[in-house]
């Protein structure tokens, strides 16, 4: 009969005023059992789920609501009872010899065996549970203006905070603290406020620092004597050229806020800030716009060992002098030199192979603005060596929509496979990927079937999980924002050594999600594992759009604004004039700093494609692991298996 074993998955971040899920999956219990999960701490904080049956062959997730708890030194314990338990010995298991990582049982150590189980971990606390995005109408503020700004204060799921108390004060440029509000209540998730400036405040960067919860959050705003800007300078540049056709034209361009030409004076400053302060500058006349022609390597005066860089970036800086009134404004741009118009790069392929299953390899051939080299155009030629082979293979491709997918079947004995590639008389190193390790030298892939597409919020999602032996039973766990946001068991029919599922993306999943898939070995007790992490669109989830009955028209005249969106929904609206926006940005919030933000909920601690064993696969997901069995971690300090 199997032996009665256990697996406990759970985040590695334990937040207060949270629901903390765990994934709890029993193997071969006898008959059915109660479990009882915990997370216990100072101050007597304690969550628990009470008693729970679990049946012979079980996954479940469990929810403990965690309260407002502070920090501390809190653990995760779960104990079972009616069954006995062996536990993994380390060292009752041993290689067979150094070429083949089989672990063959030994006799000299007794099996240890334990009535129940009782098994705890360390948690990391982290007293973050809400996020602020902080809007001022505008980015920059003269002495006696106006400063008004709102706060947003959501949970990791975007809802509306309302319950929490909001502390609020600014600090001028000396840093002192020039205003302050304390327990304000948020109107669906929002604080409104405003400050007027005095005559003659501290000039510099100000910052207004809103305090919810114990987590600070700041926004920083200027204030500065300053004229508005009446007109825009644009410098417009290829995106990239290559040393070998250095010769380009740069187009600057200067227009009022009203559409019209400004006439003037334009200064041209070219700058490499790459390892050698080269300059080069030139004066033109201008009249709304002019066309510069610049060789880059000759004008640069750039050295040799210069033009032999991969790539490197110049800087274009224009200076437009309005000759009516001599006034001057100022515009940037930045450009990339290359050695060669087409890149080839692998993506989204792990760094590590499963030796005895396919290792996919996926390259993109695009030229440097990533746009994909025509399908009629030359092939490709992908050269792979495994270790010990005396000759390199070779394949010839020709790219679909700038992708090549291939699959390689690296032999068992090898330890890294070494790729190259060589495009229109180009070689790329590509890279070099290393072996997994699995003491019973067995795996299981985890693919995405149809991985070029993108993922939204309710598509549902279709997986593969490939293996070197039969597998009669899968469990998985997808993670979002640090939290376990769905698990399941799996039940393999005639334990096949292929397997496809579906979920559904779900908003929790939003924006990056990782999917672990793992199964257990009867013969070593051996947990395999493997992961993928995807990436899910759809993090703003109530739909708005802006219209106005006019597109133009003149000072004073009014103007209807139309907003649609779901019903009962709170809007807010920003009008800020253009020259405003010349002047400064940074004032407003944009998907990407909702994007970024929902990422700090993220537990992933390294690399996630450089997972090499089962135990890399959890830790750096950042979750943690409790079980009675095997999950092998890289050897450290002489010891193989820890």
């Amino acid at each position: 009969m199997d032996k009665p074993t256990y697996m406990v998955v759970a985040p590695k971040t334990l937040r207060p005023n949270a629901d903390y899920r765990v994934s709890v999956s029993l193997y071969d219990i006898p008959a059915p059992i109660q479990v009882n999960v915990s997370v216990v701490g100072p101050d007597n904080n304690t969550a628990t789920t009470g008693p729970v049956v679990f049946a012979e062959s079980e996954t479940q997730m469990l929810t403990l609501p965690i309260g407002d708890w502070t920090d501390g030194c809190y653990k995760l314990i779960i104990t079972g009872t009616d069954a006995n338990f062996s536990r993994y010995n380390p060292h009752s298991w041993q290689k067979y010899d150094d070429y083949d990582e089989t672990l063959l049982p030994t006799t000299t150590e007794p099996e240890i065996v334990i009535d129940g189980f009782r098994d705890e971990v360390s948690l990391q606390f982290q007293p973050k549970i809400v996020s602020v995005f902080i809007q001022t109408d505008k980015a920059m503020y003269k002495p006696g203006q106006k400063v008004q700004f709102r706060a947003l204060v959501v949970t990791p799921s975007l809802l509306p905070v309302s319950n929490a108390s909001v502390d609020i004060h600014i600090k001028d440029g000396n840093g002192n603290r020039v205003k302050q509000w304390t327990g304000l209540t948020p109107i669906r998730g929002v604080v409104s406020q405003e400050l007027e400036l005095s005559s003659e405040p501290v000039l510099g960067d100000w910052a207004i620092v809103v305090e919810v919860l114990g987590v600070k959050h700041q926004k920083p705003f200027s204030v500065a004597e300053y004229v508005l800007p009446t007109f825009d300078v644009e410098v417009v540049l290829p995106k990239y050229k290559t040393r070998d056709r250095p010769d380009i034209v740069a187009t600057v361009k200067a227009l009022y806020t009203y559409g019209q030409p400004v006439k003037g004076s334009l200064t041209l400053t070219v700058l490499i800030k790459e390892l050698y302060p080269s300059k080069y500058r030139t004066r033109y006349p201008i009249d709304g716009s002019v066309d510069i022609p610049i060789n880059l390597i000759d004008d640069l005066s750039l050295p040799k060992y210069i033009r032999r860089l991969y790539n490197f970036n110049i800087e274009l800086t224009a200076v437009v002098t309005e000759a009516l009134t001599g006034r001057s404004y100022s515009r940037s741009n930045t450009m990339k030199i290359c050695d060669r118009y087409i890149k080839v790069e692998q993506v989204e392929t792990s760094q590590t192979f499963k030796p005895g299953l396919k290792y996919p390899v996926l390259i993109k051939v695009t030229d440097q603005d990533d746009k994909p080299v025509p399908e009629n155009g030359p092939k490709l030629t992908l050269k792979y060596t495994f270790m010990y082979d005396k000759y390199n293979k070779t394949i010839l491709l020709s790219p679909v929509n700038g992708l090549i997918n291939v699959g390689l079947f690296p032999p068992k004995n090898t330890e890294y496979i070494i790729l190259e590639a060589q495009y229109m008389d180009n070689k790329y190193k590509i890279g070099e990927i290393k072996r997994a390790q699995s003491p019973s030298n067995n795996y299981i892939q985890v693919v995405r079937l149809e991985s070029n597409a993108g993922v939204s919020v309710g598509q549902q999602l279709r997986f593969a999980v490939n293996a070197t032996e039969p597998i009669g039973r899968l469990v998985c766990e997808v993670l979002g924002k640090g939290d376990i946001v769905w698990a399941q068991s799996i039940d393999i029919p005639e334990n096949k050594m292929t397997h496809e599922f579906g979920l559904e993306a779900t908003p929790d999943m939003a924006p990056t999600a990782r999917l672990v898939c793992h199964y257990l070995r009867a013969a070593n007790q051996e947990v395999v594992a493997d992961g993928l992490k995807f990436n899910v669109s759809g993090t703003l989830r109530t739909p708005v759009s802006v219209t106005t009955d006019v597109q133009t028209t003149k000072p004073g005249a009014p103007v209807e604004v139309r907003v649609s969106t779901k019903p009962d929904a709170y809007v807010g609206l920003l009008g800020v004039d253009q020259s405003v926006l010349l002047l400064k940005s940074g004032y407003d919030i944009t998907r990407e700093d909702v994007d970024k933000e929902l990422k700090t909920y993220d537990n992933e601690y390294n690399r996630w494609d450089n997972s090499v064993t089962a135990g890399e696969i959890f830790d750096n997901s950042g979750v943690v692991v409790m079980s009675n069995n095997l999950i092998h971690r890289a050897p450290k300090e002489g010891k193989q298996y820890i």
